[in-house]
């Protein structure tokens, strides 16, 4: 699947639906459907089917002995939803998570590589704000930081040094 990649200014709908933007819809193989669940920072994250797919099998592995996992799990799977865009290509977001990403009427839409994000964006303005991080020290710390050095076999570790 291709990044899903592009910023859209929305709205939602009286009841509850979001148009997800065209750019997007054609990326994804078939009909247009996202897995929705609470994100991070106060967005909204939408799967891909296929890339849920992937996040599913991860969960799946989880421990049910650890409280942790057993508490993940059942937070994830307990407010994931799965939409399918209509034929005017939206979907209709619950409002539990509309709340939880402080969306009434206006909604930003990013798409964010294997996912899209939606956001009110005026929470996500006030996020990029609160970031001391510039675009510039970003790009150097995640992007152009050197590779890590390949590890050097330590001496005597080549097996044609082993004596026999």
């Amino acid at each position: 699947m291709p990044s899903l990649i592009g910023r859209f200014p929305n709205t939602v709908d009286t009841k509850g639906r979001l148009n997800i933007p065209a750019e997007i819809r054609r990326e994804l193989p078939g009909t247009a459907t996202f897995v929705l669940v609470p994100g991070l920072d106060k967005c909204i994250f939408g799967f891909p089917e296929e890339e849920w797919e992937v996040i599913d099998r991860r969960l799946q592995n989880l421990s049910f002995s650890k409280t942790n996992d057993r508490l993940f799990q059942r937070f994830i799977y307990g407010e994931a939803v799965r939409r399918r865009c209509d034929d005017q290509g939206r979907i209709a977001v619950p409002p539990k998570l509309l709340e939880h990403a402080g969306i009434t009427e206006k909604a930003l839409v990013l798409g964010v590589s294997k996912r899209i994000e939606i956001w009110n964006p005026e929470t996500y303005s006030a996020y990029l704000e609160s970031q001391l991080v510039s675009y510039e020290k970003l790009m150097e710390e995640v992007m152009l930081a050197p590779e890590p050095p390949t590890p050097t076999p330590a001496p005597g570790s080549n097996s044609s040094n082993a004596s026999g």
